[in-house]
């Protein structure tokens, strides 16, 4: 059964790459704009239509949309994804000198999630209703409305300009250039994260696991830490194998405004410019960050809740 399980999850995950790649390629060919113009810029102008035409079989841009997918698909299992329009430089080189930026800055704001969002959410299962919990409702309400970018501008205006305490621009080379960054885009997503674990380990207060543990004469704190927030991690960990899409997209806001050389700000040059091979490999490498993160989420829901893997055998 094991052999099996592993097998499945093999051909699934190879299915699900052929399918992201051909959904890449599909989606970068309706993007409006001349690839070979967008390259050239003004010098595009004075060219004539044999010698874009020219460029244009170099690159390969005038085959028929299979032998093109099927040369890039070639390509990308050599670990060659093509040249950017814009630099001419390999894009896996591109892409290597701008994701540390991004997996920092994400990282942070992982660890901005959870530093806020665990504490105050234990504490508002245990006050329910009380004032410390309306308070952080009402936390969580405003910083719900309030857009990324216009956060990550007060947090520049207050401590940048106005405290003159924390830089305005980000940097990875030193904590203080990334506080601003990290808060912001972590900020953005905790309000959910203290709801759902507010609301879950107040439903799991009420089963039946958590009674009978007190009546064996089981620690307050032990069933709390052992068994309650066990059981009330679960949905949290599945929410976030969700938002990590959300997670990368909002690291892509966070770099504009903090003038962050990321994958983020990457992906938008590679757009305004219309940089198909930057632009693919973009949208491959987060799909497989997505599914590669909901992979490991699954296996820390297991890890969490072993019930898990005892349903999914008997439904097998």
């Amino acid at each position: 059964m094991k052999k099996r399980g592993k097998l499945k999850s093999v051909v699934n995950a190879i299915i699900f790459f052929f399918l992201l790649s051909i959904i890449c390629f599909l989606v970068v060919q309706l993007v409006p704009g001349d690839p070979v113009r967008a390259r050239l810029g003004e010098a595009a102008a004075v060219m004539s239509k044999d010698e874009l035409n020219q460029l244009r079989d170099s690159y390969g841009l005038n085959d028929p949309i299979i032998i093109q997918y099927v040369k890039w698909l070639g390509s990308i299992f050599q670990g060659d994804f093509g040249k950017s329009l814009i630099s001419g430089q390999p894009v896996v080189l591109e892409i290597g000198r701008t994701i540390g930026t991004t997996l920092s800055l994400a990282l942070g704001a992982i660890i901005v999630m959870a530093v806020v969002s665990i504490p105050l959410g234990i504490v508002c299962a245990k006050c329910k209703d009380g004032l410390l919990d309306k308070i952080v409702n009402g936390f969580c309400m405003f910083f719900t409305a309030m857009p990324n970018f216009w956060l990550g501008l007060i947090l520049i205006q207050l401590f940048a300009v106005n405290l003159k305490v924390l830089p305005a621009i980000g940097s990875t080379s030193t904590l203080r250039g990334m506080l601003l960054p990290c808060f912001t885009l972590g900020v953005t997503f905790t309000p959910q994260y203290i709801k759902l674990l507010r609301q879950n380990i107040i439903e799991t207060l009420k089963k039946d696991f958590v009674r009978a543990a007190r009546a064996r004469g089981i620690s307050e704190i032990r069933i709390f830490f052992f068994h309650i927030l066990r059981d009330a991690f679960t949905p949290v960990l599945t929410l976030f194998g969700i938002s990590l899409g959300e997670l990368l997209g909002g690291a892509t806001i966070t770099e504009q405004i903090y003038t962050m050389k990321g994958l983020g700000m990457l992906s938008l040059d590679a757009i305004k410019h219309a940089d198909i091979y930057m632009i693919q490999a973009y949208l491959l490498l987060v799909g497989i960050c997505i599914f590669i993160s909901n992979a490991l989420v699954d296996a820390g829901c297991r890890v969490l809740n072993p019930a898990i893997d005892i349903k999914g055998a008997e439904k097998k």
